[in-house]
């Protein structure tokens, strides 16, 4: 039966599990030359005693994912830098102590992600502009806020989804030119806008983006000509601020007719 079938082959890999932790198994010492031999493609097995630190060198040259398996007595700069030129994930695993300059720089080169786990020392405006060009913003959040520059924001409101993300801007930095082109990237960069950096061109660029967001104009802008003036030259359509016909001046209704003849009936 099935279930019997199950059964003998776990209770198999079992009896050979055990067979293979004892150092001293033939089967181990061939595995074990195997690996020096470059050619050993099997996990390191359970509570295997004894390894050398050369047969560890050897599993991270096979495998630089291992890294995170081999004991810190046994980690050098060298184990390090073969580990994550093999596999560029092992970064994190690597000791504080040997996540050097060189080491920072080649592990965010390969994989932008490891910024996260770079010592604050040598992180470096290059380096975060790369990390922040091809991943998201989640990955770079605790760095220092020295890096956090407008040049850094203009990209990461682009790369980054699904975050209100202008509630992590510093109030110095945040701009017009980030505000707006962080509603062009997001729908969820609309939510809860500042109150503060509700300019004109950022209240147009966010009607733009979604006529509901007519709600969050100030009145001191709402009443003003130049704000549907400039909704219009958007590209909005006319019809879609008829409601708010109270507040339209000749200038209003001439751009209006102009962009949409049939406007004419809401004047």
């Amino acid at each position: 039966t099935l279930h019997t079938y199950i059964t003998y082959i776990t209770y198999i890999t079992y009896i050979t599990y055990i067979t293979m932790i004892d150092n001293k198994n033939p089967e181990f010492n061939k595995w074990l030359n195997r690996l020096h031999q470059g050619d050993c493609a099997w996990p390191i097995p359970k509570n295997v005693k004894d390894l050398s630190k050369d047969d560890y060198m050897a599993i991270c040259k096979k495998n630089g994912k291992m890294l995170k398996f081999i004991p810190h007595d046994m980690i050098d700069e060298e184990m390090c830098q073969i580990c994550v030129e093999g596999s560029a994930k092992s970064f994190e695993h690597v000791p504080a102590g040997f996540r050097t300059r060189e080491l920072s720089e080649l592990a965010t080169k390969k994989y932008p992600f490891n910024i996260k786990y770079v010592p604050h020392e040598y992180l470096s405006h290059e380096m975060v502009i790369d990390a922040i060009s091809r991943v998201s913003y989640y990955y770079c959040k605790d760095i220092p806020d020295n890096f956090k520059t407008k040049e850094f924001w203009m990209i990461a409101v682009t790369t980054t989804r699904g975050w209100n993300l202008l509630s992590y801007i510093q109030d110095n930095i945040l701009d017009d030119d980030i505000a707006i082109a962080a509603i062009k990237a997001d729908q969820n960069n609309c939510y809860e806008f500042p109150e503060n950096k509700k300019t004109l061109n950022v209240c147009v660029a966010l009607c733009v983006a979604n006529m509901y967001n007519f709600r969050q104009v100030p009145f001191d802008i709402l009443h003003t000509e130049e704000f549907y003036l400039k909704l219009i030259d958007s590209g909005i359509h006319p019809y879609s601020i008829n409601g708010y016909f109270m507040y339209f001046t000749k200038a209003i209704c001439e751009a209006g007719v102009k962009y949409y003849g049939a406007f004419l009936k809401y004047i």
